[in-house]
């Protein structure tokens, strides 16, 4: 999932920059958020629960801001959210 400093978050920051990463980080929370009082179950509120008492640490900078992310590392980083997302949200 990418928000903050979990792994996703640390590819959307290598991916998207840090300022589009706190951008994409806010959304991706608003929208689980949102979407957890939609769904029968609690596990996405308890993932964002768990996640807002225990992610509160600084982020560490990347090694290598500069350069940009090769085409089948972003590739792979977009098919992991994409698979993070069919996982946690549950379909009807």
């Amino acid at each position: 999932v990418p928000i903050g400093s979990t792994d996703g978050g640390r590819m959307s920051q290598a991916v998207l920059g840090r300022v589009w990463h706190l951008t994409f980080s806010s959304v991706v929370f608003a929208v689980l958020f949102f979407t957890s009082f939609t769904s029968d179950s609690g596990l996405l509120l308890g993932f964002l629960l768990i996640y807002s008492l225990t992610q509160r640490d600084m982020e560490i900078p990347c090694r290598n801001e500069i350069d940009k992310v090769e085409l089948p590392r972003a590739v792979a980083a977009l098919v992991s959210w994409i698979l993070a997302a069919l996982i946690l949200v549950p379909l009807r």
